[in-house]
């Protein structure tokens, strides 16, 4: 296969932004001179040049990512090209895991059929594992198709009181151990109830599993968010192209180039093989609940368990309006802020992870502080400077993470892919707002539920989802 074609379109999407940065340098419209210029006190000048280190190590660690590994697109035609030579080896299960409250039922129908149809298509030896605590399924689609029910009895208590998803992961964890004959051969594949299983999802596990340690190390790979999986083009699907964007940047390089979840990782898209995650198991205690992903990736560490990115993507919802987003935000933020300051982990785990989650959280508020300030004092030199690097940073990860979402997606071309990757780009200074209203309220209010968040059913019916997957599959 030809991978030139791939990478240099890949490169040229990830540094077209800071192209467009260096030609305004060059004209002379923005002064990287001007970006440091001591505050009138200590403490501002303390505060201008921690902005400028957040956006400067948040920058390098995304593009390096972006830049280190190559092209998704090619690893994933790779990946598919293997599997349908190869075949899904038969003596590996793969467990599907769905944690849902029940509530939501027509929307985890939905996924679940798409998991199977794939499955089936494919040739996988899978189970599928449908967790609740709250009401039990009444469709009688998952009993006449071999799921498994497991529902956790309301006088569950796990050793450290855990709570929320944690909880319902422990027992399944203990359940399955009970259910099946064996663990060894089975790996645990997390989903959430929107994630919407895609080729690549499965022939990227079919990679990761070829593998001799594969039975020892976890796996984790890329979320898209795409906006033509809503019934409507929202608001919040072009916000969250920058998540798609961490995930190729971050989170990818974390896990190909050093096997460990520096930066904590998603809940979703997480395979861990069955017996270890026994071993390494959900119980964290109350404040472990909130956000049990981040505490799993400590436990890791902590566990010298390596974790490895696997080249494939699912398919997920973003939140439909500001409330939902808000309120999922806080939680993940008041969940990484438990994590870091929890004595039970190494102080050099959690100060890494503090110090890029402080970095992090900076490049995102300054975005929209400097927004503001601009708009007061558009003949400050250093305003326009230091905004224009901001929007840099946060606007290579939403550029890049708009055009991943819309590459393979068969409903968009044209036009309408030329005003989707407008969009993200336009909506740098809403997803700052949105992003630092989050962190003031996880700071003040301290969520302490596990808010979940509401999904539509993806496009209009379930038939339409399993024909969508099914043609990005053919043109794969």
């Amino acid at each position: 296969m030809n991978l030139l074609p791939y990478n240099m379109r890949h490169y040229a999407t990830v540094l077209g932004p800071a192209g467009i940065f260096s030609v305004a340098v060059a004209c002379g419209w923005i002064s990287l001179s001007d970006l440091w210029r001591p505050g009138s006190t200590l403490a501002g000048s303390v505060v201008i040049l921690w902005v400028i280190i957040s956006l400067g190590v948040h920058f390098f660690v995304s593009v390096l990512g972006m830049l280190r590994f190559g092209s998704p697109l090619q690893q994933n035609a790779t990946n598919i090209a293997r599997l349908r030579l190869e075949g899904w080896d038969p003596q590996k299960r793969l467990v599907l895991c769905f944690v849902s409250q029940g509530i939501q039922e027509v929307v985890l129908k939905s996924s679940v059929e798409v998991a199977i149809s794939l499955c089936r298509q494919l040739g996988v030896v899978y189970e599928v594992e449908i967790v609740v605590d709250t009401k039990v399924p009444q469709d009688p689609y998952f009993e006449a198709n071999g799921c498994a029910i497991i529902v956790v009895p309301s006088s569950y208590e796990t050793p450290n009181q855990s709570r929320f998803k944690a909880r319902s992961l422990s027992y399944a964890a203990h359940n399955r151990k009970e259910r099946l004959r064996s663990l060894g051969d089975s790996w645990v594949l997390h989903c959430d109830e929107d994630t919407i299983l895609t080729i690549s999802t499965i022939a990227g596990i079919h990679e990761h599993l070829q593998r001799v340690d594969s039975s020892k190390i976890c796996g984790a790979g890329e979320i898209k968010y795409n906006v033509t999986l809503t019934r409507a083009t929202d608001l919040f699907s072009f916000i969250e192209c920058h998540r798609t964007g961490e995930d190729l940047g971050r989170f990818r390089l974390q896990f190909s180039e050093w096997g460990a979840a520096l930066f904590g990782m998603h809940g979703s898209f997480l395979l861990v093989p069955a017996e270890l995650e026994c071993r390494v198991d959900f119980d964290f205690g109350p404040r472990g609940s909130i956000t049990e992903d981040i505490y799993f990736a400590l436990r890791l560490r902590e566990l010298g368990i390596a974790c490895r990115w696997i080249e494939g993507y699912v398919r997920e919802q973003s939140p439909s309006n500001s409330e939902n987003f808000v309120r999922q935000r806080a939680r993940w933020i008041h969940g990484l802020l438990n994590g870091c300051l929890d004595e039970a982990f190494s102080w050099k785990r959690r100060a890494l992870l503090l110090g890029y989650l402080a970095m992090w959280r900076t490049t995102l508020v300054s975005g929209v502080v400097l927004t503001c300030l601009l708009l007061v004092k558009m003949n400050s030199p250093q305003f326009v400077s230091l905004w224009a690097l901001s929007m840099l940073v946060i606007g290579t990860n939403s550029w890049v993470g708009a055009v991943r979402n819309a590459e393979e997606d068969v409903l968009v071309s044209g036009w309408r892919f030329i005003g989707r990757l407008s969009l993200s780009v336009l909506l740098i200074p809403v997803v700052c707002l949105f992003e630092s209203v989050a962190v003031v309220l996880a700071i003040m209010l301290r969520p302490r539920d596990f808010f979940v968040v509401q999904k539509d059913v993806p496009l209009s019916d379930t038939e339409s989802v399993i024909a969508y997957s099914h043609a990005l599959a053919r043109r794969g």
